[in-house]
């Protein structure tokens, strides 16, 4: 298990996302810095269940994917609003 950088406030900061227009485009900016540990994600789902890990463990995190990509993530993303979270995400 990689550690996450630390970022302001000594907190991590992760960007996860599924390959494809914006998000090649936004995570390809992303990775340019080195306080942020970004990844591809297999699935828009997988992104955003890292980022919400990230989140739990008082990270900042951003799950980037296309509108439609949201279906794919809707189990997780329906689950966590209904969960209280230490940091924004």
């Amino acid at each position: 298990m990689r550690r996450l950088p630390e970022a302001r406030g000594g907190r991590g900061v992760v960007g996860c996302a599924y390959p494809g227009t914006p998000s090649s485009e936004i995570m390809a900016e992303l990775a340019k810095y080195k306080e942020i540990y970004t990844e591809w994600s297999p699935n828009e789902k997988v992104a955003v269940e890292v980022a919400h890990g990230a989140s739990l463990a008082g990270g900042r995190a951003l799950a980037c994917m296309k509108h439609v990509g949201l279906n794919v993530a809707a189990d997780p993303f329906m689950t966590i609003l209904t969960r209280a979270s230490k940091a924004a995400w």
